[in-house]
C-alpha cells in the first residue's frame, strides 16, 4: 500500500490540482466514522465544510453503497453528485435495470430470513432496494455470523455479487455495476480524464 501523503504521492496530487478531475469520495468511514448501526453515520462539521468548499470549486461525487435518498440526507446543501447502491444508482440507468434489481432483492429478503435470522442474534439485513446490506457488528461471535452469512448468500438465486466490507456482507444483483464502474462513467459525462477516489 503506497501512502497517499508520502513524498512521491504528494507531488502527484500536486500535480494533478493542476488539471481538471473528479473528486469522488466514500461516505461510510470516509466521510464518517465507521458506527455501529448505519443510522447513526454523520460527517464532523470539519469535513462538511471544507467538502462544501471542494465541491463548490471542483466536480465532486459521493459513490456509496448507501442508496441516494439516504445519502441526500446526509450532505444537504453540499452541490455534490450522488451515487447510490455501489453504482446502481444516479449513473443514469435505465427504469427497466432498476425495476429488475428491485425485484431480485425483494425475492432475496424472502429468502434470507430464516437461514440467517433464525440462528443468529445481531445480524440485521439493510434492504436498499437494489441491494442488500447484512450487518454482523453486533453479533457476540461476529466469525461465525459472517460464514452463515456468506453460506446463505451462496444459496440465492439468481447468484449475488458479494462485496464484503467491515463487518457487513453487501449482495448486489448480477450484472449490477460497482463503484469504479460509476466512477469512470461519471469521468465520461464530465469528459474528465483524471479522478481522485477516497473510500
Amino acid at each position: 500500500m503506497k501512502e497517499v501523503f508520502a513524498p512521491e504521492a504528494r507531488k502527484k496530487l500536486k500535480a494533478m490540482g493542476l488539471e481538471r478531475a473528479l473528486y469522488a469520495f466514500d461516505f461510510d468511514g470516509t466521510l464518517s466514522g465507521v458506527v455501529a448501526r448505519p443510522d447513526e453515520a454523520k460527517m464532523r462539521a470539519t469535513t462538511r465544510e471544507l467538502l462544501g468548499v471542494l465541491a463548490r470549486r471542483v466536480p465532486v461525487a459521493i459513490v456509496s453503497g448507501r442508496a441516494v435518498a439516504d445519502l441526500r440526507q446526509h450532505v444537504m446543501g453540499i452541490p455534490a453528485r450522488l451515487i447510490g447502491n455501489h453504482g446502481l444508482e444516479g449513473i443514469g440507468l435505465g427504469p427497466e435495470a432498476l425495476r429488475a434489481a428491485r425485484r431480485v432483492c425483494k425475492d432475496w429478503v424472502r429468502e434470507l430470513k430464516d437461514p440467517i435470522f433464525g440462528p443468529r442474534v445481531g445480524i440485521e439485513l439493510e434492504d436498499k432496494t437494489y441491494t442488500l446490506s447484512v450487518h454482523y457488528r453486533n453479533c457476540p461471535d461476529r466469525r461465525a455470523a459472517k460464514l452463515s452469512i456468506l453460506q446463505a448468500a451462496s444459496s440465492l438465486q439468481p447468484q449475488p455479487r458479494i462485496l464484503p466490507g467491515k463487518c457487513v456482507v453487501n449482495l448486489l444483483p448480477p450484472g449490477a455495476p460497482h463503484k469504479g464502474v460509476a466512477l469512470v462513467e461519471l469521468m465520461l459525462e464530465y469528459d474528465l480524464h483524471r479522478a481522485f477516489y477516497v473510500g
